[in-house]
């Protein structure tokens, strides 16, 4: 996965993958997010808005608000893909307190006003600020496991495997394809028998190699297209 903003936004989904998990039909989309249609829910995780601002607080020059607003476009494009109702965030909504500047904080609380969609999250390990946001950006805020029809939602991957399915980020998985003397590192989906973690959505992140799991299902993502490397090991951040 790049470890520097791609060179053009993605594009809405023209690839998908769909699943039949715990009797739900869910859809991985190649936009780095899924899809649960019968409860109208698009699932992404690890926003990390205000990640460019931080950077720029250590002296990083930035296109902070060329950033913020490509993330933004993005969710537009995806919402209106899928026709979606709700927009449920696995954590990391945030980057850092350092990053909520005035300027991001209206911005959002604009965007937030004019979507169709019903804003909700999980919290992560970065969002110890969003108490302070959730409310102008009419979020709804879950408890850190959050339960729903068949499935889990939570930040971070379960210790051991869990009694219900789960859906979770925290890891900003990828997969590296190619020679070794060339690697090419791809944001991916990693399923294992009871979780699914989803991608970064996040424009900066990089990754390190995961041990392999048995049954372990990598669906990796190229562009506007989803496909799957069984058998291979996945990465994160």
């Amino acid at each position: 996965m790049p470890g520097a903003p791609d060179p053009a936004p993605h594009p809405a989904p023209a690839d998908r993958l769909a699943l039949d998990l715990e009797g739900e039909r869910i859809e991985l989309l190649a936009a780095r997010a899924a899809w649960w249609p019968a409860r109208r829910t698009l699932l992404v995780a690890d926003i990390h808005l205000g990640k460019a601002d931080a950077l720029r607080a250590v002296g990083a020059a930035l296109p902070h608000q060329a950033i913020l607003e490509r993330q933004l476009r993005q969710l537009d494009a995806l919402v209106a893909c899928v026709d979606a109702r709700r927009l449920l965030i696995l954590g990391d909504v945030l980057h850092a307190a350092v990053g909520l500047t005035d300027e991001l904080v209206g911005a959002v609380e604009a965007w937030a006003a004019a979507t169709p969609v019903r804003l909700e999250a999980v919290r992560g390990n970065h969002d110890r600020a969003l108490d302070r946001v959730a409310s102008r950006w009419r979020m709804t805020l879950h408890p850190d496991l959050h339960a729903e029809g068949p499935f889990d939602f939570t930040h971070h991957p379960p210790s051991a495997v869990p009694d219900r399915f789960t859906w979770c980020g925290h890891l900003h998985p990828a997969v590296s394809i190619g020679s070794r003397a060339a690697p090419v590192k791809l944001h991916c989906f990693v399923l294992d028998a009871r979780v699914a973690v989803l991608p970064a959505f996040t424009l900066f992140a990089s990754g390190k190699t995961l041990p392999a799991a048995p049954g372990r299902r990598i669906v990796a993502i190229a562009q506007d297209s989803l496909f799957e490397l069984p058998g291979r090991h996945a990465a994160s951040r």
